[in-house]
């Protein structure tokens, strides 16, 4: 049992390091830089979205943090819910839990569809060989708003997953 805890805190800590690291930078740095460099920006963005591999990078280290989470938080209390609900430990454990799993959400329900679309988008517009019709990048710019703001909401509670999980090893 004590392997599966270990292997499954590494899972846990080093997907949170990326999924959390991923969108703070993006949501920080990338972001806004992109949108100060003005067309060139926009297409970095849209290639990073919908060309490259983070999306579903930071998709997969999501699920795997949250499903490792699942589990370790189920052998946690699986024999003294209320015992360790009394603790400071299992109430900052309770809360940063609960951000991270609407983290998770917030991510697949904002980026993740606006992402699928957006990928799908900016292939039509290549097929089709010429500029990209106003519908098509009034479209592209809804879907890159919806996109920051996930980004944006996901950090956040990202932030307050963290703070909850620092707090359980503080109060532990």
């Amino acid at each position: 049992m004590d392997f599966l805890v270990l292997v499954l805190r590494l899972i846990h800590i080093f997907g949170a390091v990326f999924w959390a690291g991923g969108s703070f930078m993006l949501v920080s740095f990338i972001e806004p830089t992109a949108m100060k460099t003005g067309e060139e920006g926009q297409k970095f963005m849209q290639y990073l979205g919908s060309r490259s591999k983070l999306s579903s990078s930071m998709g997969g280290a999501a699920v795997f943090t949250v499903l490792s989470g699942l589990i370790l938080y189920y052998l946690l209390f699986r024999n003294n819910f209320g015992g360790v609900m009394s603790s400071g430990y299992g109430i900052f454990l309770s809360f940063g839990a609960l951000f991270g799993i609407l983290a998770w959400i917030a991510g697949f329900y904002f980026q993740g569809r606006a992402g699928s679309r957006m990928k799908a988008l900016s292939e039509q517009m290549a097929a089709a060989g010429g500029p990209p019709t106003p519908d098509q990048l009034a479209e592209m710019q809804a879907l890159a708003k919806q996109m920051s703001m996930g980004g944006r909401i996901s950090a956040i509670l990202l932030t307050l997953a963290l703070i909850g999980m620092a707090g359980a090893d503080a109060a532990g």
